[in-house]
């Protein structure tokens, strides 16, 4: 189970944004709730959302999120635009800890006044994050400077790795697990035929945990998960033949 860290800068800032922010949101669109303080203004501009930013060195403006949308698809694809080269982090937080206390996630972005697609992927952080009840997605631009000028987002969506999703579309057919989200264990449903193992893998394609199912065709197991930190994974239950797969999300 991961361990609690001290919160760094940006985590102070974002408790006391929480508190005093600059909030905007908008149901009708696909831009979400934003908060920031004082050195940022948030308007939106057909489908995108203006960031006015005066701010100072590690000041960062926030959105929440659904903590199931990244446990499920971890990565998050951003159109982003800015008029000047900047550097852009992307921190994951539950209001205690940063991922940035283990990885950081940031890209350079060209200023050419044309909208960008950009991935962060967090496959790697997830399991350290308490994402059980609150999630948040903490935006520094240019970390440790001073910034003043404008970028424009007009989407965001979260996604899993391309190769995991062709591995997932080549099955013959998706595996039957229940509960998921799931704390403690999960039920596999095994069908008839000659399955042999079930496997668990984290997000790098890491094997975390394997079963001997030979004898139990046609019944119903249950994985203890115990043993797992907390975040996204994939179930595959294998024969010689075929291999079933479904994700599974241990809270």
């Amino acid at each position: 189970m991961r361990t609690h860290t001290a919160k760094n800068i940006a985590t102070l800032f974002l408790a006391i944004l929480l508190f005093s922010a600059n909030v905007y949101s908008n149901s009708e669109s696909s831009i979400m709730e934003w908060y920031g303080n004082n050195n940022f203004s948030f308007n939106e501009t057909g489908n995108s959302l203006n960031v006015s930013i005066n701010k100072n060195p590690w000041e960062s403006f926030t959105l929440k999120i659904d903590n199931k949308e990244i446990l499920n698809n971890p990565i998050v694809n951003i159109d982003i635009m800015t008029s000047e080269d900047i550097t852009l982090r992307v921190d994951i937080s539950d209001g205690t800890f940063m991922s940035s206390n283990n990885v950081l996630v940031q890209q350079h972005i060209i200023g050419n006044s044309m909208f960008s697609k950009m991935s962060f992927d967090f496959s790697e952080v997830l399991s350290n994050v308490e994402l059980d009840e609150n999630a948040f997605l903490i935006f520094i631009v240019n970390p440790g400077e001073k910034f003043t000028g404008e970028i424009s987002i007009s989407s965001v969506k979260f996604t899993v790795a391309e190769d995991q999703l062709e591995n997932n579309n080549n099955n013959n057919s998706e595996l039957n697990i229940f509960p998921s989200p799931a704390t403690s264990f999960t039920n596999v449903v095994i069908p008839d035929g000659t399955f042999e193992q079930i496997r668990i893998l984290d997000m790098t394609g890491k094997i975390v945990a394997e079963f001997d199912v030979t004898y139990y065709s046609n019944t119903t197991y249950r994985v203890e998960l115990d043993q797992l930190n907390a975040g996204y994974y994939v179930v595959q239950l294998t024969s010689e033949k075929s291999v079933l797969t479904n994700k599974l999300i241990v809270n």
